[in-house]
C-alpha cells in the first residue's frame, strides 16, 4: 500500500507541477493584475517535500490496522465480505469534516475579500471618473525657465480643449490616483492653524484652470481656478472641506491667506472651497488639501493632462498623441489611461486577493464534494446488505434516502462546528484588509453556509438516490 501511495502522490504532484505554469498565468490574467508569477525551483522543492510527506503519512497510516488483522479475516476480505469496520469509516468522515471546516474558512474569507472589493469599486470618490482621460507630458527642449514651461503648458492645454469631443480639460502636477502626493506644512494667516500640534500638514497640487469642473469635484464655496489666475495676478488657492473644518472651523474661509512651511513668505488667498475627494487611492481618508494655480508657482515642468469627454475617453488618445507629435515629435504621451483605470490600479492587490480567495474557495468546495461523495459511496457499498434487509422488512425508498442524507448532515454539522469558529477567528486577522464591513459580517457567513450546504447536498444526493434504488433481493444474495 505504501508503494501505491508513493506512485499516486508522485503522479499527482508531477501533473500538478506541469499544470502550475499555465494555471498561474491564467489566474493572474483572470485577476486583471499585471504581475509575473511563475513557479521556480523553491516552489518545486516545497511541492516535492509536501508530496513526500503526504505519501509517507497516508501510505503508512493503514499499517497498524493491517498488522493486527487476523489471517482468516484478511482472506475473507479478499472476497469482499469484510469491511474495515466502523472506525475506519468514521476516520474517513472525520477527514471530510475537516475538509468542510477548511472550505468554510476559505468561503468566508473569499466572501469578505469579494465584498471588500465590491465596496471599494462602489465607494464615493468625491469626483467623477467616467469620461476622463489622463496622460503625462514632460517637455525638455526649449524649456529654460519656469515662464517657458508655463507658456508651453498653457498653450498646449488650449489646443487640447479644442480637440473634437473634448468637453473640458485641465492639468495638474501630481496625477490623481497615482499614489503620489506632495506633503508640506501649512500656515494660515501667518500662523500655525493647529496650535495643539507642532505641525499642521497639507497636501498641495499645482493645477490648471477649470480643474474642479473637469474632474467633477463639487465647488462648495467661491470659485474654481481660472485662466485669469496668472503669474502677474494675485496668488490664489482652493482648499477642500477638510482643510476648512480642521484649520478654519466656524469661520468664512474666503479671503484667508495660506502658505506652505517650505516657503512661508509666498502666501495664497483662499478663493474657493472644494468638496473632499480621493487623491492618492480609493482607500484613503480625507486630509487637508490645497490646489494652487500652476501658473503662479515655480519648478513647473512635467504635468498631467486630464481631458473630459461625453464619449469613450480612450478614443481621445490618438488625437492627443497626434497633437503632441505636431508640437514636438520627440515628446511622448506618458501612461495614457482612463481615470477609472488609474483608480483601479490602486486596488489591484485587493482584486488579486479577492479573485484568488474565490478561486481557492471553489477548489476547496470541489474537493469537499469529491471527499463526501467517496465516503458516502464507500459506506453504501459496505451497507448494501443492511439496506437490502431494511427494504425487505418494509423500509421505503424515501426512508433510505433520508438515512443516507442524515449521515452527510452529521458530517457537515461536525465540519461547520469546527469551521464557523475558525472562520470568525481568521476574519478577525483580516480586519485591516477589509473596507466597509466588519469581520463578523453576517452576509459573508450566510453565503459561506449556503455554499457548504449546496456542495454537500450535491455530493450526497447522488449516492443517496443510488442507495434508495438498491434491489433488496440482489442485496440479500450478497455474501
Amino acid at each position: 500500500m505504501f508503494q501505491e501511495s508513493v506512485v499516486l502522490v508522485a503522479a499527482g504532484a508531477s501533473l500538478g507541477w506541469l499544470f502550475a505554469g499555465s494555471a498561474t498565468q491564467a489566474l493572474t490574467a483572470w485577476s486583471g493584475v499585471d504581475i509575473l508569477i511563475q513557479p521556480d525551483t523553491r516552489v518545486l522543492l516545497f511541492t516535492a517535500a509536501i508530496a513526500a510527506a503526504v505519501a509517507i503519512a497516508f501510505g503508512l497510516a493503514p499499517t497498524p490496522f493491517l498488522s493486527r488483522l487476523p489471517l482468516n479475516l484478511a482472506l475473507r476480505s479478499a472476497g469482499g465480505t469484510v469491511s474495515a469496520g466502523r472506525n475506519r469509516l468514521w476516520g474517513r468522515k472525520l477527514v471530510v469534516a475537516f475538509q468542510i471546516s477548511i472550505c468554510m474558512v476559505l468561503l468566508c474569507a473569499g466572501g469578505l475579500h469579494y465584498r471588500t472589493l465590491r465596496n471599494l469599486k462602489s465607494s464615493d470618490l468625491g469626483m467623477r471618473t467616467a469620461g476622463l482621460l489622463v496622460f503625462g507630458i514632460s517637455p525638455q527642449s526649449n524649456i529654460r525657465s519656469d515662464a517657458d514651461a508655463i507658456r508651453f503648458h498653457t498653450a498646449l492645454l488650449e489646443r487640447m480643449r479644442a480637440l473634437p469631443g473634448v468637453d473640458s480639460a485641465t492639468i495638474m502636477e501630481v496625477r490623481i490616483g497615482s499614489g503620489d502626493s506632495d506633503n508640506d506644512g501649512v500656515l494660515v494667516d501667518g500662523r500655525n492653524p493647529a496650535p495643539d500640534r507642532p505641525f499642521a500638514g497639507v497636501r498641495a497640487n499645482l493645477v490648471g484652470s477649470a480643474f474642479l469642473r473637469t474632474l467633477g469635484i463639487p465647488l462648495r464655496l467661491g470659485r474654481d481656478i481660472q485662466d485669469s489666475d496668472t503669474a502677474s495676478s494675485p496668488k490664489v488657492a482652493i482648499v477642500n472641506q477638510t482643510f476648512v473644518d480642521r484649520y478654519l472651523p466656524g469661520a468664512d474661509p474666503l479671503g484667508h491667506r495660506v502658505a506652505t512651511a517650505g516657503d512661508p513668505k509666498v502666501e495664497y488667498t483662499i478663493v474657493g472651497v472644494a468638496g473632499n475627494s480621493r487623491y492618492t487611492e480609493v482607500r484613503e481618508t480625507d486630509r487637508p488639501m490645497a490646489y494652487l494655480p500652476f501658473s503662479q508657482t515655480q519648478g513647473v515642468l512635467g504635468m498631467q493632462y486630464e481631458l473630459h469627454t461625453m464619449g469613450d475617453p480612450k478614443m481621445l488618445i490618438g488625437e492627443a498623441a497626434k497633437l503632441i507629435h505636431d508640437t514636438d515629435s520627440n515628446l511622448p504621451l506618458e501612461k495614457p489611461m482612463t481615470q477609472a483605470d488609474q483608480f483601479a490600479e490602486t486596488i489591484s492587490r485587493e482584486r488579486l486577493i479577492a479573485n484568488l480567495s474565490v478561486f481557492f474557495a471553489g477548489l476547496a468546495g470541489f474537493l469537499v464534494a469529491i471527499g463526501l461523495y467517496g465516503t458516502i459511496s464507500y459506506g453504501i457499498n459496505r451497507r448494501t446488505m443492511e439496506i437490502g434487509v431494511r427494504m425487505a422488512l418494509g423500509a421505503q425508498r424515501r426512508e433510505v434516502l433520508r438515512m443516507v442524507l442524515a449521515e452527510s448532515l452529521i458530517v457537515t454539522t461536525l465540519g461547520l462546528a469546527l469551521g464557523i469558529p475558525a472562520s470568525l477567528a481568521v476574519a478577525r486577522t483580516l480586519r485591516s484588509m477589509m473596507y466597509g464591513l466588519s469581520p463578523n459580517d453576517p452576509l459573508s457567513i450566510l453565503l459561506a453556509l449556503a455554499g457548504i450546504a449546496a456542495v454537500t447536498l450535491a455530493a450526497a444526493i447522488f449516492p443517496a438516490r443510488r442507495a434508495a434504488s438498491i434491489d433488496p433481493m440482489r442485496a440479500l444474495r450478497m455474501e
